[in-house]
């Protein structure tokens, strides 16, 4: 089962997107596939994977950022409450498929040009390396 180690979480302004920055620990992760993020060991809040897009912090080093969409602003306000980060979360599938792309988010060829249309928003796989 796919699990991504989260980082950091935010919203851009403008984007009606909370995001999950981290780094994909197993599996393989795409859009449309679900998260969940247990409470305790019998309730677990889900959320549909809107998109994929990467996150450059200082010094280079690039995070995955799983977004989901919160059109409602009471939805985006719960998960604003959560303390998610430094927490391992489980991935499960959904149906959409796509190109695959290593952990970092590049293809083995042409990295260049798949790098720069990921930094924006993909529909790619990302699988951990």
């Amino acid at each position: 089962m796919p699990k991504f180690h989260v980082k950091n979480t935010f919203t851009v302004e403008g984007r009606p997107y909370f995001v999950l920055a981290g780094t994909i620990m197993e599996g393989t992760i795409r859009p449309g596939m679900v998260v969940g993020v247990p409470f305790h060991s019998s309730l677990m809040m889900t959320a549909q994977i809107d998109c994929i897009e990467f996150a450059r912090r200082l010094g280079g080093h690039e995070d995955t950022c799983l977004c989901i969409r919160c059109d409602d602003p009471d939805e985006l306000a719960v998960w604003r409450g959560m303390n998610l980060v430094d927490e391992t979360l489980e991935v499960v599938a959904g149906d959409i498929s796509a190109q695959p792309l290593n952990r970092r988010g590049t293809m083995d060829t042409e990295n260049s040009k798949i790098r720069h249309l990921c930094v924006h928003r993909t529909s790619a796989v990302i699988q951990s390396g």
